[in-house]
This record gives structure tokens, sequence and C-alpha cells, in this order.
């Protein structure tokens, strides 16, 4: 089944749900993100973390759209965010 993910959210993210390997994630990696999606949403982080997560998720992408560019990720993107997240 093919799903539609919001356009602002992390590419890497929209990616898994529009392909449908959000749920072949590690329970970990799926509870992180869905337990933060449910924060946010529900107004239940403070401004100080929304702004610290604004600016990691900048970092995140700059980083990323370089080693894409550089060729590092030789299409393993994927087991790339999972082992940083990991980290």
């Amino acid at each position: 089944m093919q799903h539609k993910a919001p356009a602002d959210m992390p590419e890497y993210l929209r990616e898994m749900i529009e392909n449908d390997t959000f749920k072949d994630q590690p329970k970990e990696f799926q509870d992180r993100i869905l337990n933060s999606l449910k924060a946010i949403a529900t107004g239940e982080s403070s401004p100080e973390v929304a702004v610290a997560s604004e600016f990691i998720r900048e970092e995140f992408e700059k980083s990323r759209a370089i080693a894409k560019a550089a060729n590092l990720l030789c299409g393993r993107i994927e087991e790339y965010v999972v082992r940083e997240w990991k980290t």
C-alpha cells in the first residue's frame, strides 16, 4: 500500500513511509519517531526542545546532502540513518 507522507517531514522518514519500509525498522527507532511526533503534535515538547530539534534536523540534512553529493552513502542511506540514530 502506498502512503503519502507530509512534505515537511525529513526526507529519509518520508521515503520510509512512502516506500512502506518504516514498519521494517527496529522497534526502538519506530518508538522514538512516533513518540517524538506525538509530543510535537500534542504540544508536550518545550520551546527549547523545538529549537534544538530544528537545529539538529537542519545540520543532519546538510551533512546528509554533502555525503550524498560525494556519493559516500552509495545507496545505503537507510542503514546510515538507523546507525546514526542509535549513536
